[in-house]
Order: structure tokens, then C-alpha cells, then sequence
């Protein structure tokens, strides 16, 4: 602590007065008293940018620790990792004191109220990041929305909770997102599933009618990746140039937005776990665009233009003919496969066939 202490006195000398840097600190594996101690001390340097409270143990003072955080006068992003399963935070919710936080990372436990009431505090945030909301709030239907003008990117990762939950506390913040980012782990299927539980008042269609008007209107394109065993769904806007795309200014129609859904693949376990993601993901969206990030065999090669048949381009990094069980493969019945079988019209190969076993 003593080091730290001077460390401060020198980024408030002249000399550091004179290279004008902002400031960042990482603290590790810190107790809450020293925690409280040191934020006392940094509500006197001048240029506090970033602060990373990494591993801190709470020990029931994260009301006072929090509190010390938000009259940090000049500090503009933050990252607070508690070293416990579970913390409280009790403070009121804030009318006048405002926080100059405008990037904000939570990777600890907490309630939808107590997420709200450090929100209150927070009115200038851009960016926020939050993990392990491990404990279900059934009283978050009660909590008050609240207004974030500048939140523009959200990022959540978390589990242990359900679509009801999650739908109330979006309808809450008032915001203009334009970027949302969502990982849940759970093995209930049914959470992806929103019909009958709730209608977006913006989308007039179903939650899986990703290729419907309003989606080619905004020119919103929904995108698949399977890496290893998870089935990763994302939102591409406005349209960018893909591989396939070769004019730069090209312009299209409906007809191209409505098949312009793409699939990525990448570290696959087994054939048949990749078979059966597939399968889930053909529940949600058809695919017109396939990419390959890794060697494939011809037998998984044909299993994929069979589940696939409206491919309309594939983007190969390597195809091998040597796993193959077949014993009449070879590149010329892997080509004629392509052509005959499926409506691809466009063929990427990174590299070369190859046949012979080393």
C-alpha cells in the first residue's frame, strides 16, 4: 500500500504534470479495508481514467466501496471482479449525485434491483458489461425504468436465469443500442423460443422470421456460428461485403437480403454433434452461405450439402479425401456432388484437395 501511496505522489508531481497522461490502475487480491483506504486516496488524482478492481474481497462493505467508486471526479471506465459467490448492495437509488463513468465491466453476483440502483448512479454510461447474474429478482417487474441516453453497447453473460427476466429488464432501460451481445449458458431450449411469451412492439412478425420484411428493410442480417459445441447467433447491421460479394458498391435487392443468412463453422467436436447443431439451428433460420474455418472430410462434406440443399455459396479452408469411408470419392465425384445436388453457385477453396496419406 505505501508503494502504491508513492506511486500516486508521483503521478501528481510536476513532471507528471507536464506529460499530461491519463491515468489507469490495476488493483489485485485486495481486502475491502485497503480497498476503501486507497479509494480515499484516488479521489484526489487528477486524471483517474481506468480503474481495474480485480479479485477485492467485500467482506460486507460493498456499499461504502461503491460509493467511493462513484465520487471518483474524473474516472471514465471501470472493471469490478469480486472474489466472492455472493455480495448485497443496499444503497438508495441516486436523484442527485452522478457518476462519470462511461464504460462500465460488473463480474459479480447480483439482483436486476441492485444492477439498477448502480445504473442510477451512472447516467453517463456508453458501455456496459455485466456477468454472473446468478440470483432470479421476481420483484424486477416492480423496479423503475431508467434512462441511458448514451448506452450504445451492451454486453451480457450469464446464466441461471430465464427469457421473462431477461425481456423485463430490456423493456426497462431506455437507450439506443446499437450493439447487444448476449450469452447465456442454459440447456433449456425452450429459452430461445419467445412465441408465446412476448411480442417486440418494433417487430411485427414472429421472433424466428429472420428473413421477413421488416429484417430486409433494415437490412439486418442474421448470422450462425457453431464453435466446437456452441451455436453462437448474431445480428450483422447495416450489411457489410462478404467473401462472395465481389462488387464494392454493390446494391441489393430483397430477394439477395432474404438469402443472405450465413453459417460459420469452426472447432467441431464430432460429426454427429455437428449434424445435430445443425439441425437446431435449421429450426431457427435457413442457410444460404456456408464457411468451413477448418479441415473437412468428403464424408461430412456430403452430410452437409444434404442438410444444406439452398446453399448458395461454400467457403472450403481444406477438404481431405484420405478419412473418407467411400471407397469411389475422389475430387472430380466431390465437384460434380457440388454442382448437381445443390444450387451452390459460388465455391471457395483456401487450399488444394488432398488425397494421398502422408
Amino acid at each position: 500500500m505505501d508503494q502504491l501511496k508513492r506511486a500516486l505522489a508521483v503521478s501528481q508531481s510536476p513532471e507528471g504534470e507536464k506529460k499530461k497522461c491519463r491515468t489507469a490502475i490495476f488493483v489485485d487480491g485486495i481486502s475491502s479495508n485497503t480497498l476503501i483506504e486507497l479509494l480515499i486516496n484516488l479521489a484526489n488524482l487528477p486524471r483517474l481514467y481506468c480503474l481495474i478492481l480485480d479479485a477485492w474481497s467485500s467482506a460486507n462493505k460493498s456499499n461504502e466501496i461503491y460509493q467511493l467508486i462513484f465520487a471518483l471526479r474524473t474516472l471514465k471506465s471501470i472493471k469490478l471482479s469480486v472474489d466472492e459467490d455472493d455480495i448485497s448492495i443496499i444503497l438508495p437509488i441516486a436523484t442527485y449525485q452522478r457518476s462519470t463513468i462511461k464504460y462500465l465491466i460488473i463480474d459479480h453476483s447480483f439482483t436486476f434491483k441492485e444492477l439498477f440502483i448502480i445504473l442510477s448512479y451512472t447516467s453517463e454510461l456508453c458501455r456496459l458489461k455485466y456477468s454472473f447474474l446468478n440470483r432470479i429478482d421476481k420483484t424486477i417487474h416492480k423496479v423503475l425504468p431508467i434512462t441511458l441516453s448514451n448506452l450504445t453497447y451492451l454486453v451480457i453473460e450469464t446464466c441461471y436465469t430465464n427469457f421473462y427476466y431477461f425481456e423485463t429488464f430490456i423493456s426497462k432501460i431506455k437507450s439506443k443500442l446499437m450493439l447487444l451481445y448476449i450469452t447465456i449458458q442454459s440447456e433449456d431450449i425452450e429459452f430461445l423460443n419467445a412465441h408465446g411469451e412476448f411480442e417486440f412492439s418494433l417487430y411485427p412478425g414472429g421472433p424466428n422470421q429472420f428473413i421477413s420484411s421488416f429484417w430486409i428493410e433494415h437490412k439486418w442480417i442474421f448470422e450462425v456460428a457453431i464453435i466446437a459445441e456452441s451455436i453462437h447467433y448474431s445480428v450483422r447491421r447495416p450489411y457489410k461485403k462478404r467473401w462472395f460479394d465481389y462488387k464494392n458498391n454493390k446494391l441489393f435487392d430483397s430477394i439477395e437480403l432474404s438469402k443472405s443468412s450465413q453459417l460459420i463453422i469452426k472447432n467441431t467436436n464430432t460429426d454427429e454433434q455437428l449434424r445435430l447443431n445443425i439441425l437446431r439451428v435449421l429450426n431457427v433460420v435457413q442457410i444460404y452461405h456456408l464457411e468451413i474455418s477448418e479441415t473437412v472430410s468428403s464424408d461430412l462434406l456430403m452430410i452437409l450439402l444434404n442438410l444444406l440443399p439452398q446453399l448458395n455459396t461454400l467457403n472450403l479452408y481444406y477438404l481431405s479425401l484420405q478419412e473418407s469411408k467411400m471407397s469411389h470419392v475422389d475430387e472430380s465425384f466431390i465437384k460434380n456432388s457440388i454442382k448437381d445436388s445443390n444450387k451452390i453457385k459460388k465455391l471457395y477453396l483456401k487450399k488444394n484437395f488432398s488425397s494421398s496419406k502422408n
